[in-house]
């Protein structure tokens, strides 16, 4: 997101002087405010798809966990409004401790504050907001080859929108593979870095059947754009076929 052109700001406030008093404000600079008195009104609008570039609030209304849930959802920044002159304190539940809430650590004075400030906060939502999207997404990619995208923190691994559950031992196993992609993974160092024992207590058997199962589960072949080779007397190997499974940089 970016404050170039026209916003769309929802304002939620049950007092109707102070969000005439924003409204009036935020439309001399160009932007397109829409007042709502409750949460429900907002959230029934938003229900709808309508979607707004920022939000606005009244301090108590920032303590609704269905509404912090959907500004978390929709990526929308949240930022509570005061006209007392006083810093709005928002305790948070709980449940949201962990949360990282696009805004709801600040408040401004509506009485005081400058138009200048005014879009400089805006600002610095946005790029907080463009960085965290950033961060995601370059996470989201790091474990990402071709259509198969391996959850972090999961045992899950997405092919073509289908989640697909492995064992631990699998999984670290599947991720492996990718992440050394074409090379030859010998069967003494998988068993010291996936099944953490030492080279001379490798366990053939558990090896094969783990190969196996990753190779079905994740249908590793042509098709899919990845083959799961057994290279005699080496190890496994996974390479790629075709173009459509580009891998990306780890």
């Amino acid at each position: 997101m970016n404050l170039e052109g026209k916003l769309s700001l929802a304002l939620l406030d049950n007092s109707t002087a102070r969000s005439t008093l924003l409204q009036e404000r935020l439309r001399t600079m160009g932007h397109r405010p829409a007042m709502f008195c409750n949460i429900g009104e907002l959230l029934s609008t938003l229900s709808r798809g309508t979607r707004f570039d920022l939000l606005l609030a009244a301090p108590e209304a920032m303590g609704s966990e269905s509404l912090l849930t959907v500004c978390w959802v929709l990526g929308m920044p949240a930022v509570p409004i005061t006209a007392q002159g006083e810093p709005g304190v928002v305790a948070l539940p709980s449940y949201f401790e962990d949360m990282p809430l696009p805004g709801t650590h600040t408040s401004f004075d509506l009485r005081r504050i400058s138009n200048e400030a005014l879009v400089k906060h805006m600002h610095t939502l946005y790029t907080e907001q463009d960085a965290e999207a950033s961060m995601r997404q370059a996470a989201s990619d790091r474990w990402t080859w071709g259509q198969y995208h391996f959850v972090e923190g999961s045992n899950i691994v997405v092919h073509r929108d289908r989640e697909i559950a492995l064992q631990p031992r699998q999984f670290s196993f599947a991720l492996e593979l990718f992440r050394n992609l074409g090379n030859v993974l010998t069967r003494s160092w998988l068993m010291s870095s996936v099944w953490k024992l030492p080279p001379q207590r490798a366990e053939t058997r558990s090896l094969d059947a783990c190969a196996t199962n990753v190779r079905r589960k994740l249908s590793l072949q042509r098709d899919n754009g990845f083959v799961l080779r057994a290279v005699y007397g080496q190890g496994y190997q996974l390479v790629s076929i075709g173009t459509s499974a580009t891998p990306y940089p780890t």
